[in-house]
């Protein structure tokens, strides 16, 4: 799982460093670069910066984590994890050396400061950091909207749910499990369980 992690970093790596349109020679193996990946519009809003003074919302901020591909945990230990305790939040962007602690004073970004993982102790004061996304595949709110609203076209046109009985979609409680699997030029193909 280590080494996984590991490769997924250095491909998120240099993919923002592509979008970044950043000079750079990228050597690679055939399979990797046969490997499918979304359009590089989808990529470019993909990113975010936290600066000493800002205000945020803590829930739009948990939001945009997630969305960028982080995973939440009680502790922060490997890159792409990020937590929350009260008014503390703790970042481990996938491009970073070290992750960041951020303290609010209500919505306001009173202290960042990069922090220890294996001690979870806090070192240097910082101004601001940068924070882009932690997955390859990551798909945009907007894709995803459009395709569950054709997912209930076509449950509704068929009289068919994914997940349980016929007709249950007509229930707030319908749940139906998605797997989107981002193809070359934005294709998305989903996949029912």
């Amino acid at each position: 799982d280590a080494q996984s992690r590991e490769t997924n970093n250095a491909r998120v790596q240099a993919i923002s460093k592509l979008v970044d349109n950043k000079d750079m020679i990228l050597v690679t193996t055939i399979d990797a670069l046969l490997q499918p990946m979304l359009p590089k519009k989808e990529y470019e809003n993909l990113n975010m910066t936290i600066s000493l003074g800002e205000e945020l919302d803590l829930d739009e901020v948990i939001l945009k984590l997630d969305r960028l591909g982080y995973t939440r945990e009680d502790v922060v230990l490997a890159k792409g994890q990020f937590s929350v305790r009260g008014g503390i939040i703790d970042i481990f962007p996938t491009d970073a050396k070290m992750p960041y602690r951020v303290e609010l004073f209500g919505t306001e970004v009173d202290n960042i400061r990069t922090f220890d993982t294996e001690t979870q102790r806090s070192m240097d004061t910082v101004h601001d950091f940068y924070i882009t996304f932690s997955t390859e595949h990551v798909v945009s709110l907007e894709t995803k909207e459009a395709a569950i609203n054709k997912l209930k076209n076509i449950q509704q046109f068929f009289n068919f749910c994914f997940c349980c009985s016929p007709g249950c979609y007509e229930s707030d409680n319908c749940m139906f499990i998605i797997m989107f699997t981002p193809y070359f030029e934005g294709n998305l193909l989903c996949q029912f369980f």
